[in-house]
């Protein structure tokens, strides 16, 4: 029987601020959630000692934002204030004040 977690579509836009808050919303949405940094490391850890590998649909945005983290280090950019994944666009984000860096992510699996 599929539970009302499977029957719930992720949001399609999360942001990681530097400050490392996380907050998620839907396109079109007015709605913003957002954890708090302390949450959010929390969080962190606890996946990355659960001994699972990450969900099939957030594995190219974990290599996108690995792979982001490499351009931008071999063009001499800090970090950037916020990544945000727009899932519903199959693109990652790097933006500061000034900037903005963008990746689009191929072979996404489907969200439906």
């Amino acid at each position: 029987m599929e539970s009302v977690a499977d029957q719930i579509r992720p949001p399609d836009v999360w942001r990681h601020h530097r400050s490392g808050e996380l907050s998620c919303a839907y396109d079109g949405g007015e709605r913003l959630f957002t954890w708090p940094a302390e949450s959010v490391a929390e969080m962190a850890q606890t996946w990355r000692h659960s001994g699972s590998e990450a969900p099939e649909l957030a594995r190219p945005f974990l290599d996108a934002h690995e792979r982001l983290e490499d351009i931008l280090r071999e063009a001499g950019l800090g970090r950037p204030d916020t990544v945000i994944f727009h899932i519903s666009h199959a693109e990652l984000e790097a933006v500061w004040e000034n900037e903005k860096v963008v990746v689009v992510i191929d072979d996404i699996p489907s969200m439906s």
